[in-house]
């Protein structure tokens, strides 16, 4: 237990409290491709890599990494990329980044340091050009309708329900997916307008979702939880806020599947902390231990590629024949069997 929660609170998924910076931009460290590191996206040429003190470094062939100047020291989180060019990133303290130029300059559109309560975002994504949503801890969620120039804290199912707000994904066609603490899973259909939450099939935590489609997704999280949702339309209303799983157990398999989620048997009880949809069909995850997983493209069998060692992974991305893997020490590579037909 001792072992999840130390990984939990590096990955910035616990219960979180606030990594306060000092003000001014992040330190140039010759090391930092091996220091703690967040996610990692891969642009049509190249990738981008984020993590702590305000680290955000830029890599041409996923070997050679070149630090930017960020005007920030806190510890990001996520970062994404919008099919215009465009980045975003946050992370503590509800900072807000923004990137025109893929990667080489970066600016700061929002912050909020606060001593009452943790700002801390874990993840942001857009629905449209103009609205975006970026949330994380204690239900706190933000919207902007100008691009990302400017954000407002906005109020819904999801905010209320007090909860983390872990993970938030486009499904396309106006659709959005948020997953969260003690089995939170919402859907939109409508920009983010409104919220269906979905009856949880899992007392843990969810780290992360991956759509599929439309309407599927996989969803990810503690102690080695897979479910693929098979059709997002027949998930079952329910209120997470009000399940307590100290008094009430998780959902048993055959429960979960009438809820609308499919266990996929994993064999490890990691916790997962990134996925990634592969050209093939396959999906991988990686998480504790250095656990990386890959599931078939029908979702329903595993194979473990890895399983050992002191390292936490958190996020993965694609390049070539390899996975481009980020966590605890940094970069590392990770050679990708082909698919066994």
């Amino acid at each position: 237990m001792l072992k999840y929660l130390l990984c939990a609170a590096l990955l910035t998924l616990s219960a979180g409290v606030s990594a306060a910076a000092p003000a001014g931009h992040a330190e140039i460290m010759p090391k930092a491709t091996s220091s703690t590191l967040l996610d990692v996206v891969a642009l049509p040429k190249g990738f981008i890599a984020v993590g702590a003190r305000g680290h955000i470094l830029s890599s041409k062939d996923g070997v050679n990494w070149t630090q930017s100047s960020v005007p920030t020291r806190a510890m990001i989180n996520r970062v994404i990329a919008l099919p215009d060019g465009r980045l975003f990133a946050v992370g503590h303290d509800g900072v807000i980044l923004r990137s025109v130029d893929r990667g080489q300059r970066w600016t700061l559109q929002h912050q909020t340091i606060s001593d009452q309560r943790p700002n801390t975002l874990y993840d942001v994504a857009f629905v449209s050009a103009q609205r975006g949503y970026a949330l994380g801890a204690f239900g706190l969620m933000l919207v902007t309708e100008d691009g990302g120039t400017t954000w407002q804290p906005v109020e819904n199912a999801l905010s209320l329900s007090g909860l983390h707000l872990n993970a938030i994904a486009n499904l396309g066609e106006g659709g959005l997916i948020v997953s969260g603490e003690r089995g939170l899973l919402g859907v939109s259909r409508d920009g983010g307008l409104t919220w269906k939450l979905s009856a949880p099939a899992y007392a843990g935590s969810y780290f992360g979702v991956l759509p599929t489609s439309a309407n599927t997704a996989l969803v990810y999280g503690q102690r080695g939880r897979l479910f693929a949702i098979d059709d997002i339309n027949r998930l079952q209303s329910g209120d997470p806020a009000s399940f307590d799983p100290l008094i009430t157990p998780s959902p048993d398999d055959a429960q979960a599947l009438k809820l609308g989620f499919r266990r996929v048997l994993v064999p490890v009880e990691s916790s997962f902390f990134g996925g990634s949809l592969l050209p093939d069909g396959r999906a991988v995850f990686v998480g504790a231990d250095a656990t990386t997983l890959l599931v078939d493209p029908a979702f329903t069998s595993a194979t473990l590629l890895k399983h050992k060692g002191s390292a936490t992974y958190s996020r993965v991305a694609l390049q070539g024949q390899h996975l481009l893997v980020v966590g605890m020490h940094g970069v590392s590579r990770i050679k990708l069997p082909e698919l066994t037909k």
